[in-house]
């Protein structure tokens, strides 16, 4: 039976930490990596690659992403294409700073860059661009992390989450992961992770790197190249997911599923309030649908609100970003109950809240995340200062 966490439509009084948390409340206050270590005895530092594009107007969307959920990455870093005129590569800063939090702009040294594709479009060579971002994580920052996400720059993500899934099932950084939203295919290897949000522990970079180094390079129409379908290749386009999946194949590498025991997904790809009231069909042609065991839910069963680390589909030069801040950190628990207590049962309205409301109680009750909840725009406390939209 489906249930809302706020039923009642009353708001939880105040924890008891000694009652909530037990021995977890004796530590000290969790706030950093270091203090995270001495609490739990492992590293989970969390390495954040945003691929995107530079431009002065786009400046507003790295800020918005570092005032939202960049700044609790242990590491952010932007990776942008080069500009198709080299001599402007001077305009392309080092770094943005937003309120004493800094993020790296790092220039991908891409040979494709620009043109027309065969479908008389602006050719967009993602593929070539992750690949060779995460060569640079390779060769230059392996060291700074344990868990590394590529993020794109219109999905929300939730650092602490990612952490509490991989302790809670003892995820061991040096062992391959590869995981996410799973996405199910016709060929081998058969389940690839959505590019929205998709994560590798430390050992699975270490793989990718020699591979990507190695593999074969294509340039032109992929009908120039009939023999290297379903291989791991550098390749003219846009999609990565299949590719990426491929490469981590051959080097001993499989997509894992991040689901709860109830079957509830801790990435959303198709972005809230959608997914929460996606009803599924049995005649469903969707690709988000397509050889998903019956067993996922759907509408509010859908996604996980213990776990829920990457929340798709914030586009807009970072204003829709800023507006899920303020009702995951901002907003008054109270307010987000009174609305959805006005709301019919069911509609996007009620079910962004009632996953919303899940979302925060979730992050307040886990003693190990850092900054805590409400400590998220309190300087002081490892957060950064708010600003609204």
């Amino acid at each position: 039976p489906r249930s809302a966490l706020h039923l009642d439509g009353q708001p939880r009084g105040p924890l008891d930490p000694t009652a909530e948390l037990g021995a977890a409340a004796l530590q000290p206050p969790v706030v950093d990596a270091e203090s995270y270590f001495r609490a739990t005895g492992r590293r989970d530092r969390v390495y954040c690659m945003v691929p995107t594009r530079y431009d002065l107007t786009r400046e507003r969307m790295y800020r918005a992403i570092i005032r939202s959920w960049g700044s609790r990455c242990d590491v952010l870093k932007f990776f942008v294409d080069p500009p198709q005129d080299e001599s402007r590569r001077s305009e392309i800063p080092e770094s943005i700073v937003e309120d004493n939090f800094e993020a790296e702009i790092v220039v991908v040294p891409m040979v494709r860059n620009g043109g027309i594709c065969d479908d008389g479009l602006p050719c967009r060579h993602i593929w070539e661009k992750v690949w060779r971002s995460w060569v640079f994580v390779y060769e230059n920052d392996l060291e700074s992390a344990e868990w590394f996400l590529k993020i794109d720059d219109d999905t929300y993500f939730i650092p602490s989450n990612l952490r509490k899934w991989v302790r809670d099932h003892s995820w061991d950084p040096d062992e391959p992961h590869y995981f996410g939203h799973t996405v199910f295919i016709e060929r081998a290897p058969y389940k690839l992770i959505s590019g929205v949000c998709t994560a590798f522990s430390r050992e699975s970079i270490r793989r990718l790197g020699p591979k990507y180094l190695s593999m074969k390079h294509e340039y032109g129409p992929r009908s120039n190249f009939p023999n290297s379908h379903g291989t791991c290749v550098d390749r003219d386009g846009a999609t990565e997911e299949r590719v990426t999946s491929k490469c981590l194949e051959e080097v001993g590498v499989l997509a894992e599923e991040t689901l709860e025991d109830n079957q509830k997904e801790a990435v959303v790809p198709l972005g809230i309030p959608f997914t929460l009231t996606y009803f599924r069909k049995r005649n469903s042609t969707s690709w988000y649908w397509a050889s998903k065991p019956w067993s996922r839910g759907d509408r509010i069963d859908c996604c996980s609100q213990k776990y829920g680390w990457g929340i798709h589909g914030y586009k807009g030069h970072g204003t829709r970003l800023l507006e899920m801040e303020e009702l995951m950190s901002v907003a008054p628990e109270s307010r987000l109950i009174a609305e959805m207590r006005s709301a019919r049962e069911g509609s996007d309205r009620w079910a962004l809240r009632n996953y919303i409301l899940g979302l925060r109680e979730g992050i307040r009750t886990d003693p190990f995340a850092y900054p805590a909840l409400e400590d998220w725009h309190n300087p002081e406390r490892g957060g950064i200062r708010w600003k609204p939209v």
